[in-house]
């Protein structure tokens, strides 16, 4: 993907009007939430450190000042500590918090938002329902323990429940202490009875299911595309034109309608693609520019907090534009690609060129094994960039349209989007056959980085030197081995991403 190619921007204005940026077009998005539910937990006896673990969370209990916890179902017995459990008011429990609260943490260990529940609740032995109370505190930013809610009695407790988190984030550490006292208006009948309680920590962790975008919009001219072994058909948009989950961008190209027989196999006077066109074979020699399409999305931040991380797969769910806009800053939340805001409009995706420019400023093709545009500055780009959305042999609306050179968003969507399981990575996390990493163009007219560049060729490795030659080795072209340098594994993504020549984007 050439950083100086012309870019459409597809805005959805009123009704059915559209507006083309690299490319940009509409759809819709699917955000399905699976739950992993953590194992129940308890406080065992002689476990200063006991860390129990479900998913991406774990819950930490810690003895506190010597409190022993002495039954393996995590009792607190009135022989233990007994001073704990006379009668007393709230403040006098409060003052005893040092000896008789426990200490406990819950940990998201893992890459995905979480969220959890503490409650408590009654082991078989417990013998008090009654005149028991309970005090959570939960650990602010400066460390000081600080009571969640009101002083509550046990018996009143829904469920047990003392407290819930939603959007927990990855590596975030919470510090609670619970204490329980019997309040001073105790009867005499409930002097020595067992207080047999348990802490009971239950999380699930916000898993991402693999979705599909809606159907991308088709711009007047554009013809959707499937790949059928090494030969190009139209596409039925009904069925089966794309599947992002299966690694298959949706594609589309623009043929030479300037030559009747051209537009003629393909369109009706109006431009409106012909029911007939469905299936036919479409020939290189017919197309002057192909696109791949890049849908809404937001997606989880990683290193948004001055961090570094290992490589890794970036966490992706489609959406509208019609949705709310995610606005994240911290790692664990979630921001929407600005690539899909095109000044004050929203839009559901672009279209992106699928290989480096090449032609010249009257016809800017887009095509494999190509001379690649070299030298030109930007002003010439931007402007051969704009004139293509009247080009007389595109059959393009200029009204519908936006074409631009490539800003810095829009590379970077690209890039999001070939990081996840929807390009280099699978559904588990792992890499494609080929690897996580976009294979390098290294063909070079002369040998060296400096001379002209081929379009969609790829190297027999992730990065290699260049090679003498003018077009791309035998079987290494963008429908063969070069398939190692498209951002999805194979024919329906965008290439010369790595490698080619060095490139402009606009800010």
């Amino acid at each position: 993907m050439n950083k100086m190619e012309s870019s459409f921007s597809f805005k959805n204005i009123f009704k059915r009007e559209i507006k083309l940026a690299s490319y940009i077009i509409a759809c819709s998005t699917i955000i399905v939430i699976s739950l992993s539910y953590a194992i129940f937990l308890q406080v065992n006896k002689n476990s200063n450190d006991q860390v129990v673990s479900s998913g991406d969370l774990s819950f930490t209990y810690q003895d506190n000042n010597g409190n022993e916890i002495t039954s393996s179902t995590g009792s607190i017995t009135s022989t233990t500590h007994s001073e704990c459990f006379e009668p007393m008011t709230k403040e006098e429990a409060l003052s005893m918090a040092s000896t008789c609260a426990y200490k406990f943490s819950v940990t998201n260990s893992g890459t995905l938002e979480a969220a959890y529940k503490i409650s408590l609740g009654a082991n078989d032995d417990n013998q008090l329902t009654s005149n028991l109370y309970v005090i959570l505190k939960k650990q602010n930013e400066n460390g000081i323990l600080e009571e969640v809610g009101q002083e509550r009695l046990v018996s009143s407790l829904t469920n047990g429940e003392l407290t819930s988190v939603e959007g927990f984030s990855p590596n975030s550490i919470d510090v609670y202490s619970v204490q329980l006292y019997v309040g001073s208006n105790c009867p005499d009948s409930d002097i020595g009875k067992k207080i047999s309680y348990k802490i009971i920590g239950s999380g699930l962790v916000y898993e991402i299911t693999p979705t599909e975008p809606s159907t991308p919009e088709l711009a007047t001219g554009m013809i959707p595309i499937k790949y059928d072994g090494t030969t190009m058909k139209v596409a039925d948009t009904s069925s089966g034109w794309y599947s992002y989950v299966n690694h298959e961008w949706a594609n589309a190209v623009l043929v030479n309608v300037s030559d009747s027989t051209i537009k003629n196999k393909y369109f009706n006077s109006d431009m409106t693609l012909k029911t007939t066109a469905v299936g036919q074979t479409v020939d290189m020699s017919e197309i002057q520019q192909m696109y791949v399409w890049i849908p809404r999305y937001r997606y989880q931040l990683w290193n948004a907090e001055n961090g570094s991380s290992d490589p890794q797969a970036i966490n992706i769910v489609f959406e509208d534009k019609n949705e709310s806009k995610s606005n994240g800053t911290h790692n664990g939340e979630w921001l929407t690609h600005p690539a899909f805001t095109f000044g004050d409009t929203e839009l559901n995706g672009i279209w992106v060129g699928k290989f480096e420019n090449s032609g010249d400023t009257s016809n800017i093709t887009i095509k494999p094994n190509m001379a690649s545009i070299q030298s030109w500055n930007v002003s010439t780009m931007f402007n051969a960039s704009r004139a293509v959305e009247s080009s007389s042999l595109l059959g393009l609306n200029a009204n519908q349209i936006d074409t631009h050179m490539m800003k810095d968003t829009e590379w970077g969507a690209v890039a999001y989007l070939y990081s996840s399981i929807y390009g280099t990575y699978n559904a588990d996390k792992t890499c494609i056959s080929r690897g996580c990493e976009v294979w390098i163009n290294n063909v070079s007219s002369n040998g060296a980085w400096n001379g002209t560049k081929y379009t969609g060729c790829a190297a027999q490795g992730v990065s290699t030197a260049a090679i003498k030659r003018t077009s791309c080795e035998s079987g290494r072209g963008w429908d063969g081995a070069g398939v190692n340098a498209s951002t999805t594994g194979n024919m329906y993504g965008i290439y010369d991403m790595s490698g080619g020549n060095w490139e402009y984007t606009m800010s």
